[in-house]
């Protein structure tokens, strides 16, 4: 497998800094409006998952869009279509492994929201980067290069 000719570990470290000071930030969202839900208004823990990570995948576009990836471009339709796509995607898989580990495993709901967000940040960063962030476009239609 080679590395792409724009690939730079001095780049690429801070990068996955960034991705981890966002990431940090943006479970301590979901997770705390996820414990509300649940355990304030006793919400399903499906359903709240799923409120959690819609407020958190908000969040998320903006950080990782400004900060992790340094996207300035004004491409948002593009970008925002292609990440709805990706985390429905992933929203599907981690309701899927949310609901075997709780009522197939019997592993706390909110313990089983943790391994499964773990899985997911790994799968989200490399599809934003391969997918939704890496190569944006101008309204034009060509490459941006991001600052």
């Amino acid at each position: 497998m080679r590395l792409p000719k724009h690939f730079s570990f001095k780049k690429t470290m801070p990068e996955i800094v960034r991705y981890g000071i966002g990431g940090c930030s943006t479970a301590v969202l979901c997770w705390g409006v996820l414990l509300a839900l649940v355990e304030l208004f006793k919400v399903n823990y499906l359903i709240a998952s799923n409120i959690a990570g819609g407020v958190a995948y908000v969040y998320s576009y903006a950080i990782n869009k400004y900060l992790v990836f340094k996207n300035y471009t004004t491409a948002h339709v593009k970008q925002g279509i292609r990440y709805i796509i990706l985390q429905v995607a992933i929203l599907a898989i981690a309701n899927a492994l949310l609901f075997t580990g709780v009522q197939k495993l019997h592993v706390h709901y909110f313990v089983m929201n943790i391994i499964v967000a773990a899985v997911a940040a790994a799968i989200n960063y490399a599809a934003m980067k391969a997918a939704v962030f890496g190569a944006a476009e101008t309204s034009d239609g060509k490459e941006a290069r991001p600052r």
